[in-house]
């Protein structure tokens, strides 16, 4: 949208030349590769660490060694174990799956990686809606258009905009924030 004040290269994780990227002079790191919609199982577990917690682990040192000032890094409500009700930052986080258990380990070795030079943004969202989202909320649209009857429903889940979500991140990047953020759409 800006392309006259900003600069935005994708990478993709899977193969394994993007070790041989560097990353100095990017200013942050939007970290958002992991596994997730994915049905768990005792023969899956491991793939959600290696992907969800180490490889996230792993981009972020590298980002620290050449010199990026601010690691954004795409988490998830998850980590509280719950699946209804508002996103509540003050909550102590108590995952339920190896989904959120992943993540949450990755948001602690983050954690520790910060220092003066290098900030560390935790995005904490809820289900993300808007155009182009995948995930639940796909399928919710799904089952409303072939449903011959809407139900009168008061939503129990806190809910995020994709056009908000890029909005905070384009702020956080801005003002080179450093912390946990739980957004959040106001209704």
């Amino acid at each position: 949208q800006w392309p006259e004040a900003y600069q935005v290269d994708t990478m993709d994780l899977q193969e394994e030349t993007w070790q041989q990227t560097s990353f100095s002079g990017y200013d942050s790191i939007l970290h958002v590769a992991g596994l997730a919609h994915t049905r768990e199982n005792k023969h899956n577990k491991e793939s959600f660490y290696r992907i969800n917690r180490d490889l996230t682990l792993e981009v972020a040192r590298k980002a620290k060694a050449d010199g990026v000032r601010q690691f954004v890094f795409l988490s998830s409500m998850s980590v509280y174990g719950i699946n209804r009700g508002p996103v509540n930052p003050k909550a102590e986080p108590k995952p339920v799956s190896y989904y959120g258990e992943s993540k949450l380990q990755a948001e602690m070795g983050l954690l520790q990686l910060r220092d003066d030079n290098f900030s560390v943004v935790i995005l904490r969202p809820p289900i993300i809606y808007g155009y182009g989202c995948h995930g639940n909320f796909r399928h919710m649209i799904r089952l409303a258009k072939i449903v011959p009857f809407f139900a009168a429903y008061e939503n129990k889940r806190s809910m995020l905009s994709i056009e908000n979500l890029t909005a905070l991140v384009k702020d956080l990047m801005d003002t080179g924030a450093d912390g946990i953020f739980c957004p959040q759409d106001p209704e």
